[in-house]
C-alpha cells in the first residue's frame, strides 16, 4: 500500500494535477481578493459620496455665533428620509454639541470620540447603531466626519446614513470562502483526468517497451495525434524501425559471416585430419599446408574487412584529411596489382589521369580502389580480357567533384540485382567466372583475388565518409562500370 501510494504522489499525473491546482489556486485568490476589493471600494466610495453630499449641506447651514447648526436642516431637507441620517456635532474631546436623529448618544458617541482621538480623523466607518427606541432594532451605519468652526470654537461634524454594506461584504465573502474550494475540488478531478489521458501514450509506450525484446521489433504505436505526444509516438516508431533494420542486419552479418568462415575452417579440418591420419608423399603434405595456408589467408583478409566495418559502424575508423592525388593512388595500385591481372590474361588500360587533388585519407582511398580493381578482375576472369580505369572532374550542384570509372568486360549484372551489390556478403552466383574447362593441363590454376563479399561494402563506406558517392551501371553481357564521386572542396 504504501509503496503504490509513494509511486501515485511521485507520478507525473499527480505532479502535472498537483502543478494544475497550485497554479489554479494561485490565480482563483489572486482574483476572489480582486473582486473582493474592488466591490468594497466601489460600494465604499458611492456611500462616500453621500456622505460628502450631506456633510457640505450641514457645513453650509453652520452659525458662526451660536456654535450650532441651523435647525431648519432636517432629515426632510437633506433628501435622505429614506436613509435614516445621523448627525452629530462634537468637540475634540467627545462633548456632544448637537444632534440629529433617533440615537442613543452616550455609548456611540464614546465610539467616535475614541477613533477622532486616536486618529485625528473619521474617514468613512462603519458602527452598529442603537436606536432610542426599546424595541428598536441595532442597525449599521456609515459614518464620516469634517471640522467646523472659528478661531474660537472648533467642531467635529459627523455624519451617518443606514447602510448594509458590511452585511454585503460578508456574503460576497462568504460566497466566495464556499465557491473557491468547490472549484479547486472538481479542478482536481478534471485537472487529473486531463493529465491522465494527456499521458495515455506514454503509458501506451511504456508498455509496448516492456512487451519489446530483440526478437520481437515489429510491434508499432502508430499514433493518430498530431501534437507533441503524437510527434514523441511517430519518433519511437521510426527508432523501432531502425533498430528492427539495425537487429536485421546484424542477425544477417552474423550469419553470414558464420557461413563465410565455415567453408574455410572445414577444409583446414579435413586436410588437418588427412594429413595426420593417411600416409602421404612431401608433395601432398606441401599441398595440404598449401591449401590450408591459402584457406587462412581468406580467413584473415574476412576478418580484416569485417573489422573495418565495425570500426566504421563504432565511429572508431578515423579519416585523416591531406591532399591526396588520386592518380597517383591509382597508379600505385594498378602496379600492384598488374601481375595478378597478368595471370588471368586481363590487361589493365588507363585513360586520362589528370593530377587531380582531394582531401582524404590516403589508405582508404587506396583501399577504395583496390576493390573495385579487384572486384573487377574476379567477375571478369575467364569472360573478359580487359579492364579500363579512368579519371576525371566536373562541376555539378554548386561543387566541384572528381569521378573514378572502373569498367570491366564481364558477363554483366542483371538490374534486379544492382540494388543489393553494397550489401555485405552478398554475391550473384549467376555472375560468378570460373577458369575455363579447356584450359592447358600444364597451366598453373588461376590464382584470383579471394573475397569476401565484403569488398563493395567497404567501397561504399570510404566513399561516403568522404562525402562522395559509388554508382554501379551494368548491362548483362557487356560487362559493368563502378563510378566513384568525391568533393574537391576547393
Amino acid at each position: 500500500m504504501r509503496h503504490a501510494l509513494s509511486r501515485f504522489t511521485q507520478s507525473v499525473r499527480f505532479r502535472l494535477t498537483l502543478w494544475y491546482v497550485a497554479i489554479l489556486a494561485v490565480i482563483l485568490l489572486v482574483t476572489g481578493s480582486a473582486v473582493y476589493f474592488s466591490e468594497a471600494h466601489t460600494l465604499t466610495e458611492a456611500l462616500g459620496v453621500q456622505l460628502d453630499t450631506r456633510m457640505e449641506t450641514l457645513a453650509r447651514s453652520y452659525d458662526h455665533q451660536t456654535g450650532l447648526l441651523a435647525p431648519a436642516v432636517d432629515d426632510q431637507s437633506s433628501g435622505m428620509v429614506g436613509d435614516n441620517p445621523l448627525t452629530l456635532l462634537m468637540t475634540p474631546q467627545g462633548r456632544l454639541v448637537q444632534t440629529f436623529g433617533d440615537i442613543s448618544q452616550p455609548r456611540f458617541a464614546r465610539l467616535v470620540s475614541e477613533t477622532l482621538g486616536s486618529r485625528g480623523y473619521l474617514g468613512i466607518q462603519f458602527f452598529p447603531v442603537q436606536r432610542t427606541a426599546a424595541d428598536g432594532p441595532t442597525t449599521m451605519y456609515g459614518f464620516n466626519s469634517s471640522l467646523l468652526g472659528d478661531s474660537q470654537h472648533t467642531f467635529f461634524l459627523v455624519v451617518g446614513l443606514q447602510t448594509d454594506i458590511p452585511d454585503q461584504l460578508r456574503q460576497l465573502l462568504v460566497i466566495l470562502l464556499l465557491a473557491l474550494p468547490a472549484i479547486l475540488i472538481l479542478s482536481t478531478g478534471g485537472g487529473f483526468w486531463l493529465a491522465t489521458h494527456a499521458i495515455r501514450p506514454v503509458q501506451v509506450i511504456t508498455r509496448m517497451a516492456r512487451q519489446m525484446s530483440e526478437n520481437d521489433l515489429s510491434r508499432r504505436l502508430q499514433l493518430a495525434r498530431r501534437d507533441e505526444l503524437g510527434e514523441l509516438a511517430a519518433t519511437f516508431d521510426h527508432m523501432l524501425d531502425r533498430l528492427e533494420a539495425a537487429f536485421e542486419r546484424q542477425r544477417q552479418f552474423t550469419a553470414d559471416a558464420s557461413h563465410e568462415l565455415r567453408t574455410p575452417l572445414t577444409i583446414i579440418d579435413l586436410e588437418a585430419n588427412r594429413a595426420l591420419t593417411q600416409p602421404l608423399t612431401p608433395e601432398e603434405y606441401r599441398q595440404a599446408i598449401g591449401l590450408m595456408q591459402q584457406e587462412n589467408s581468406a580467413m584473415a583478409l574476412l576478418v580484416n574487412d569485417l573489422l573495418t566495418l565495425a570500426r566504421a559502424e563504432s565511429g572508431q575508423a578515423a579519416i585523416r584529411r591531406e591532399e591526396v592525388d588520386l592518380s597517383e593512388v591509382i597508379l600505385d595500385t594498378v602496379e600492384r596489382l598488374t601481375p595478378l591481372a597478368y595471370q588471368q590474361g586481363i590487361a589493365i588500360t588507363l585513360g586520362a589521369l589528370p593530377e587531380l587533388v582531394i582531401q582524404g585519407d590516403r589508405r582508404y582511398l587506396a583501399q577504395l580502389v583496390t576493390n573495385l580493381v579487384e572486384n573487377a578482375l574476379k567477375y571478369s576472369a575467364g569472360v573478359g580480357d580487359q579492364i579500363s580505369i579512368d579519371l576525371g572532374s566536373e562541376y555539378k550542384q554548386a561543387q566541384s567533384w572528381v569521378w573514378l570509372r572502373v569498367s570491366d568486360h564481364g558477363p554483366g549484372i542483371a538490374a534486379e540485382y544492382l540494388p543489393h551489390l553494397f550489401e555485405r556478403f552478398y554475391r550473384i552466383d549467376q555472375v560468378r567466372t570460373h577458369a575455363p574447362e579447356t584450359a592447358p593441363a600444364h597451366s598453373p590454376p588461376p590464382v584470383r583475388p579471394a573475397g569476401s563479399g565484403l569488398g563493395l561494402s567497404i567501397a561504399q563506406w570510404i566513399a561516403e565518409a568522404h562525402e562522395g558517392q559509388i554508382q554501379v551501371r551494368s548491362i548483362v553481357g557487356q560487362g559493368a562500370t563502378f563510378e566513384v564521386w568525391l568533393p574537391t572542396h576547393e
